[in-house]
Parts: C-alpha cells; structure tokens; sequence
C-alpha cells in the first residue's frame, strides 16, 4: 500500500528525525513510501499551511496506481448499495 508522510519541520512534538525512524520502520513491509517535511509548519501541517498540504496530498494521489476514491470505511458502497 503506498504511503504518504507529511511532516511539519517545526513540530515540537514529533521533530522530523522521527519522521526518519517512521520511514524506515515503514520500509521492512512496503516499497511505496514517500515523506514530505513542510517548512514553516509544527504538529498540523494540514491546518499551518493548508495549500501546501493539498498541493502535497494532491499530487501523490494523481500518481499511476493510487486510488482517488475508496468505499466507506464501514463497507458498505459508495453509490449506496451494498459492497460484494
């Protein structure tokens, strides 16, 4: 399954060589990693600079073989029937 990491560079929290160690321990089961480190941005990059954030989000998500759409999580299909 491909991943995605964004990671404030100014998280006092998590700093961002946590970020590494995430990235690593994450390399021993998929191959499909990436980790983006937002500059100007702590602990809630998504909030702290929203654009960024989706300009990041958006472009892993274009990328041959991702998904842009999944069903809910509780199964069921998006359209409203029920998933087979």
């Amino acid at each position: 399954m491909p991943i995605s990491l964004t990671w404030g560079m100014h998280d006092p929290l998590s700093e961002p060589p946590r970020a590494v160690e995430l990235m690593n321990l994450l390399a021993t089961t998929t191959a499909h990693l990436e980790l983006n480190l937002v500059d100007r941005a702590g602990h809630f990059a998504h909030r702290e600079r929203p654009a960024e954030f989706h300009r990041l989000l958006e472009g892993f998500l274009s990328r041959p073989g991702r998904a842009t759409s999944a069903a809910p999580a509780n199964g069921s299909a998006a359209n409203g029937e029920e998933a087979r």
